[in-house]
């Protein structure tokens, strides 16, 4: 009887985990370290993973910033180039004298024997305007292809050309950078663009970088030419006949030329490289 009314060990007799761990033996330690290490391991995991994928949030925060940055520096050059019509006016003059020998015949009619040209240097002046205002300021990406395509490129002399047949194979036009305001921190975007022949089916390409995105805008040009020239020449002096009928004749000769050239720009794609 008094046996049957001692108190029982639980920790002998309960198989709960508490009683486990509350058990003295070490099979219940070793348990017990076990379920630690597990949840060590898995707030590892846990950890790891959210750490990775705050990283590619950040880098896709990142690369969205950057795509729309390009992408709004991109359309802004788009919408200044598209539907415009420029138009580019150059007047050369060269002044020249010319100095002529003449023979006078026994009929007394003289005709010319030799001429000598002596000529002085080339004088160019342009106008302007982008859809019929005039702008003085040269520093402008259509003044330049627009100059470059109908004259040539640009030689080391100010106002002056390598050849007067335009853009005949690939060329670089200019570099600059350009600054959306929309958006922090300031990126500056590099713009570089480029002509091609006339005969190409694009004539000019920008392409927008930051180092990160890469935009491509291609661009065709319609162009309508008018040329006119017009010679002058006045008489400075004239020598009288020698004893054997030639005489020299001095005169100044003044030689206009207007090239007019129209040029209207479509933009044909704007995409991301």
């Amino acid at each position: 009887m008094k046996k049957a009314l001692e108190k029982p060990n639980i920790r002998e007799k309960t198989g709960t985990p508490s009683a486990r761990l509350g058990n003295i033996k070490g099979a219940s330690i070793t348990v017990a370290l076990l379920f630690f290490i597990l949840c060590a391991v898995i707030g590892s995991v846990v950890l790891t993973a959210g750490t990775a994928a705050a990283g590619r949030v950040r880098r896709l925060a990142e690369g969205d910033r950057s795509y729309r940055c390009v992408l709004s520096a991109a359309e802004t050059l788009r919408d200044l180039i598209d539907g415009r019509q420029t138009e580019v006016l150059r007047t050369r003059l060269a002044n020249y004298t010319v100095t002529s020998e003449y023979q006078v015949d026994e009929d007394g009619v003289a005709s010319r024997t030799s001429e000598q040209p002596v000529e002085s240097e080339k004088t160019y002046s342009y106008n302007f305007s982008i859809d019929g205002a005039s702008f003085t300021l040269r520093d402008n990406l259509l003044w330049d292809a627009a100059i470059s395509l109908i004259f040539g490129q640009k030689s080391t002399d100010a106002g002056k050309w390598e050849n007067e047949y335009g853009v005949t194979e690939e060329v670089s036009l200019s570099q600059f950078t350009v600054t959306p305001v929309d958006f922090e921190p300031k990126t500056a975007v590099t713009v570089t663009a480029k002509l091609l022949s006339l005969t190409a089916g694009n004539v000019m390409q920008l392409t927008l970088t930051d180092g990160t995105t890469t935009f491509t805008i291609n661009c065709q040009a319609q162009v309508s030419e008018d040329l006119s020239v017009h010679t002058e020449t006045s008489q400075l002096s004239v020598n009288p006949p020698d004893n054997t009928g030639k005489y020299h004749r001095v005169d100044a000769v003044t030689d206009s030329e207007t090239k007019q050239a129209v040029i209207r720009w479509t933009v044909t794609s704007l995409r991301s490289e």
